[in-house]
């Protein structure tokens, strides 16, 4: 990258975790031109660090904090970084720069910052830096240790829902030949297929960016719109079933509609601004306490829309199965209640328990957590739509044969 700055300054450019063994290295080729002066900083997650240099506000606190640590002391509560490079000026100024066995402290993993600053004037400063764990391999030493199994979960989770759709479309096609395809049912389908597009967007990002450090960004975001969509469209499956809409009924009170409308809406407005906006600040923000997307307003009001809509469902599920009489839809409002309820609900429970972890766990946690819920929830929508099943718990009339294939 490039910085150009007129005054001195400061810059963050990048944060990196590096695991609790030695292994993490840095590598950087610089080039300065015009301003004396500038330096090449690497700072940690320790309290007298970064959290203090970037709140420099007197040229005394420039120069302490933009010191290698090596032979420097502290000085107005202020600590040198813990590396430092000053790189030389004029046209034969690309040098190479390299930190190893990083962090020093093998106690637990470190958040290192990468920063630019010249505390006599401008900079003007064209970098190439490359931060690696290489504790995890060929395969891991990319991955920042917050984002450590990201690849293994995302194909792990790609081949679960791979085969749940392999199975899913055996089962729909033999309800499309009886012509006993409903509305859940097809926005089910749907549900589900953009579920699997989104994991394998996401296992191609992570698979790229384990070779070269940046992946695929627009697909990475194409695969968490796709995720977006699966989740709009299995709330509004969720909801129709708990109005008993193609269950105990053929339709939805108009009230109901426009409120699952309004709904899903918000839902898809919100999280589009998560990962298109919320996503990107949290990569500029230079803060040292680690956020994820869901700490974010829009992550927090995606959670609090969550939970409304579990409410909801639990309200419109219970007032549905206290005026069916039939056993087996009966038996479909129970089933329901939990598993759709209990993915309705396993956002905010899940980010609720994340807050006791240490931070650089959170990641995976999150993800592995809300992928199981997916998965499991799904993979029970799919056992209740099976032809054997589906003319006991759906409005749909199935032939006799086709409805007692157990087959599938």
């Amino acid at each position: 990258g490039d910085i150009v700055e007129d005054e001195y300054s400061l810059v963050y450019r990048s944060r990196f975790c590096f695991a609790n063994a030695a292994g993490g290295h840095v590598s950087a080729r610089v080039r300065a031109d015009e301003a004396d002066g500038q330096a090449l900083l690497l700072y940690d997650d320790e309290a007298d660090s970064w959290d203090t240099a970037r709140r420099l506000t007197s040229s005394d606190e420039c120069e302490a904090a933009m010191r290698a640590q090596e032979g420097g002391t502290c000085k107005q509560d202020v600590c040198p970084a813990r590396a430092a490079f000053h790189p030389p000026l004029g046209e034969d100024s690309d040098q190479s720069w390299e930190v190893e066995e990083l962090p020093g402290d093998h106690t637990r993993p470190h958040s290192f910052f990468l920063a630019f600053g010249n505390c006599d004037g401008a900079l003007n400063v064209a970098f190439d830096v490359v931060m690696l764990n290489k504790k995890y391999g060929a395969w891991g030493e990319q991955f920042s240790c917050e984002e450590s199994g990201l690849l293994e979960l995302h194909v792990s989770f790609c081949v679960l829902f791979l085969l749940l759709c392999g199975f899913h479309t055996r089962s729909f096609y033999a309800l499309r030949k009886a012509q006993a395809v409903n509305v859940v049912i097809s926005m089910f389908t749907w549900a589900l297929f953009l579920q699997l597009i989104g994991l394998l967007c996401g296992v191609i990002h992570y698979a790229v960016f384990a070779s070269d450090g940046f992946g695929v960004p627009g697909l990475r975001d194409w695969g968490r719109h796709m995720d977006m969509f699966s989740q709009a469209a299995y709330i509004s499956v969720i909801i129709a079933c708990g109005y008993g809409w193609n269950v105990s009924q053929r339709g939805m009170e108009r009230r109901a509609k426009l409120a699952l409308s309004i709904l899903v809406s918000c839902y898809v407005a919100l999280y589009t601004a998560m990962v298109l906006v919320a996503f990107e600040a949290l990569n500029e923000s230079p803060s040292q306490s680690f956020q994820s997307m869901w700490s974010t307003p829009f992550g927090v009001a995606i959670t609090v829309l969550r939970a409304l809509s579990a409410i909801w469902f639990l309200w419109a599920v219970i007032r549905s199965y206290r005026s069916e009489n039939l056993t087996d839809k009966k038996t479909f409002y129970r089933i329901t209640a939990v598993s759709f309820g209990g993915w309705l609900m396993a956002l905010p429970f899940v980010l609720f328990l994340s807050a006791f972890l240490v931070p650089y766990t959170r990641i995976w946690f999150i993800t592995f957590c809300l992928m199981l819920a997916t998965f499991v929830s799904m993979f029970i929508t799919v056992c209740l739509m099976l032809p054997s099943r589906a003319g006991r718990y759906f409005d749909v009339a199935l032939p006799e044969l086709l409805g007692r294939d157990d087959s599938l």
